[in-house]
């Protein structure tokens, strides 16, 4: 529809396939933006299922500290992509998330195969630099080994090597 309000607005400069897909490529894009502002729920009610049934009661999906994990990577990659310069997000999201090749990508904005490579390689540079940056601060915490820690390792060690 927005193509067809808009035809006015096309200027041959590329052809018309070209000019709807970077619509269709946007308008998605901010169905997407405006998807996950607002997550939708879905609650089924099932009547007249038997109450004693175990099988039934076990979640089907994963536990909850799964999905908080989950939640929360999202967020983190979201925010992370989102911060990426715009020529930069936008080749990166039309090939990672889009799953647009690179011939596609490049006619859709109008720059040429190479252009589309190096800022897919630099995105992924800023995106791994970026998680790392936010991430990395946690993580060097994670694995620290104190001394009580590390006198619980040399015991145990030095417990197996006296009982050989």
């Amino acid at each position: 529809m927005n193509a067809y309000f808009h035809l006015d607005q096309f200027g041959k400069r590329a052809s018309f396939s070209t000019w709807l897909t970077k619509i269709a490529v946007y308008e998605a894009l901010g169905r997407l933006r405006r998807r996950q502002r607002f997550p939708t729920v879905t609650l089924e009610l099932d009547e007249g299922w038997p109450m004693d049934d175990s099988s039934r009661l076990a979640a089907p999906g994963p536990d909850p500290e799964r999905q908080a994990l989950t939640a929360e990577l999202k967020v983190l990659l979201e925010s992370s992509i989102d911060g990426l310069p715009d020529a930069y997000r936008s080749v990166f999201v039309m090939r990672e998330i889009e799953g647009l090749s690179t011939a596609d990508t490049a006619e859709c904005l109008d720059v040429s195969e190479e252009t589309v490579k190096t800022r897919l390689h630099r995105a992924r540079g800023m995106l791994r630099d970026a998680l790392c940056e936010r991430v990395g601060v946690a993580t060097a915490s994670v694995f620290e080994l104190h001394l009580s820690r590390c006198d619980a390792i040399v015991a145990g060690v030095l417990a197996r090597l006296t009982a050989s």
